[in-house]
């Protein structure tokens, strides 16, 4: 049995509403847990992630024929959120994210460490997204 935390079944959600707008407690069980051993166990940590999300205002609980679905208030592209990180941290940033650039002929984009933004993070994620797939 793989197993299962809160956080874990938080990032699942995360990663089910991507592509998603609404979650039913009953029909997309499965979409989380492909194989259900503890049906009642794992409804209740749902239940749980499901109103971390609620406290965040990223869902509202609809009681939909008498089922509780949780449907997005926007989409989940459009949730932004603040991040602060130290110099040492963007300067190490910037410096990946500037090599790999002038490796692949990208070197007029270079960044700043000073300026950090969700353009230099995509490019960080592409990097380590390249990496793990060559890697397996």
């Amino acid at each position: 049995m793989v197993p299962f935390t809160v956080q874990r079944i938080t990032n699942k959600l995360f990663q089910y509403f991507i592509d998603n707008n609404a979650f039913d407690l009953e029909e997309n069980h499965s979409d989380i847990f492909e194989v259900s051993i503890e049906p009642e166990l794992e409804r209740a940590a749902l239940l749980k992630s499901l109103e971390k999300f609620e406290e965040q205002k990223i869902v509202t609980r609809l009681d939909v024929d008498g089922k509780t679905v949780f449907l997005l208030n926007q989409p989940l592209q459009s949730f932004k959120q603040q991040v602060e990180i130290s110099g040492a941290t963007a300067g190490k940033i910037a410096n990946v994210v500037n090599t790999w650039l002038a490796e692949n002929g990208k070197a007029d984009y270079l960044v700043n460490p000073m300026e950090i933004n969700e353009w230099s993070i995509q490019v960080l994620i592409h990097i380590a997204e390249t990496a793990f797939a060559q890697a397996h």
